[in-house]
């Protein structure tokens, strides 16, 4: 016999709520983790400046070093102006969270 039982919304919502934030949470751990593995190092500023802030509806992660848009989109930049990227051609942010969704 197979049987669901429902006791009380309250208990299911509150159940639920917290199995969201903790899915939340992981998931910002491991894109957290990828976005900072694929960040190109050259002195190590860029990778170092990623930051995480995770709450009950979500979570944010940046990175306030000048140039990090600019590697984000493949390229980066030398005394001659920008340049395609040899560590990071594809970005930071979409391969990771493509890699994130191939592990789920």
């Amino acid at each position: 016999m197979f049987k669901v039982e429902l006791v009380g919304a309250q208990g299911f919502t509150r159940q639920l709520s917290n199995e969201l934030r903790s899915e939340v949470k992981r998931l910002a751990n491991d894109l957290f983790t990828e976005v900072k593995k694929t960040t190109p190092v050259d002195t190590g500023r860029a990778r170092s400046g990623w930051k995480k802030t995770v709450n009950d509806r979500g979570f944010v992660l940046t990175n306030n070093v000048p140039y990090v848009p600019i590697l984000d989109k493949g390229r980066h930049m030398t005394n001659k102006g920008y340049r395609g990227s040899k560590q990071a051609p594809n970005g930071i942010v979409g391969p990771s969270l493509d890699t994130i969704k191939r592990k789920n």
